[in-house]
């Protein structure tokens, strides 16, 4: 899962090691990084934190100090790794985390992602012989909230626009560059973008909910919907559609899809019936169903449920009064079904076959 602020096994700059103990009098940084804000202004902030082992690079008058910490948290003391910066080392600071020089990435394959951000501010810390650096995100993060399913692992995370031609900016840049004296980011010329997002988790049980976080590049909207596709050690996918009524900006806020992703649906009346047939239309079709009550379709004029994929468990129970009504060349209460339906009756009238 994404580490924010945290380290990970990437080249962004090489790890350093300490030449020479660091002398009693050299510099500490007491760094602390600002929350992300909550995109709706109601929701929570986002707090990023350091992890143990996490370097800074930090510049002062065309020299680069590699200071790393031993500590956890949104605050924390970094030290020297080899040369200390001097003690008056005040305005002329520059300092970035995961970028070099203030050129950084938000990269389409977000496993093992990694938050980057830039010291926008340098003071005297209130311990002697210390420097305050305060750190920005370079990146937006969408919060990512997945019901939920005991009988589930997930292994894979995919996210992309709903419609391509809906997105401005781009999700995803190989190389930008900020400007730490205003916070301007610049999309270099000749970098790499992408629309489609990736996370390879490996094996993340469902067993309670869990939350992923995507890094997603400042500045970009996107209107029409994010397309999130969750792929499950069992073989079985399950696509949800969020945002699809609202335009969502990504201006260095947190996102949150306060969404389950429903892989058990349970219905137990005839507007749950609809809502199924609705979510399989929106490519949901891998779904767990159970069937928990006799369902009568009132003859009401029904569009075949389309792409099921998933598992529809019957309970017993009756599905009647089905009037199909359908121009294509597959009619029946599903279209297309590769997934395993059981121990259910589809009747005509009133229950009866």
């Amino acid at each position: 899962m994404l580490a924010i602020a945290g380290c990970s096994e990437d080249n962004t700059h090489p790890k350093v090691s300490p030449v020479d103990e660091p002398s009693a009098d050299a510099v500490t940084i007491l760094a602390t990084i600002d929350a992300i804000p909550s995109a709706t202004g109601d929701g929570e902030a986002y707090a990023p934190l350091w992890q143990e082992g996490d370097q800074i690079v930090v510049g002062y008058k065309g020299i680069s100090y590699v200071y790393e910490t031993y500590d956890a948290g949104n605050g924390v003391e970094f030290h020297p790794m080899a040369l200390s910066l001097p003690a008056d080392a005040r305005g002329e600071v520059t300092a970035y985390f995961k970028a070099v020089d203030g050129v950084f990435a938000v990269g389409a394959d977000q496993t093992g992602a990694t938050l980057p951000m830039y010291a926008y501010a340098a003071d005297a810390a209130p311990a002697q012989g210390s420097l305050g650096l305060h750190f920005k995100p370079l990146a937006s993060v969408l919060s990512l909230t997945i019901g939920e399913e005991a009988s589930k692992t997930i292994s894979k995370i995919t996210l992309e626009p709903v419609d391509p031609d809906g997105v401005e900016g781009h999700l995803a840049v190989s190389e930008a560059v900020v400007d730490p004296r205003t916070g301007a980011v610049t999309v270099g010329e000749d970098a790499a973008v992408s629309d489609i997002l990736t996370m390879e988790i490996g094996e993340m049980s469902l067993v309670q909910a869990q939350t992923v976080n995507f890094l997603i590049v400042s500045g970009t909207k996107v209107d029409g919907g994010l397309k999130a596709t969750i792929s499950c050690t069992d073989g079985s996918v399950f696509v949800k559609n969020l945002f699809e009524t609202q335009e969502v900006a990504f201006a260095g806020n947190c996102v949150g899809a306060a969404t389950e992703l429903f892989f058990r649906l349970r219905i137990a009346t005839y507007e749950d019936m609809v809502n199924f047939a609705q979510e399989c239309a929106d490519d949901n079709g891998g779904a767990i169903v159970d069937l928990q009550a006799d369902i009568d379709m009132r003859n009401v004029p029904w569009t075949p449920v389309e792409n099921f994929t998933g598992t529809f468990n019957g309970n017993g129970h009756r599905i009647y009064n089905i009037n199909v009504s359908a121009d294509g060349r597959y009619a029946g209460f599903f279209a297309y079904a590769k997934g395993a339906i059981s121990d259910v009756v589809f009747g005509s009238k009133d229950g009866l076959l």
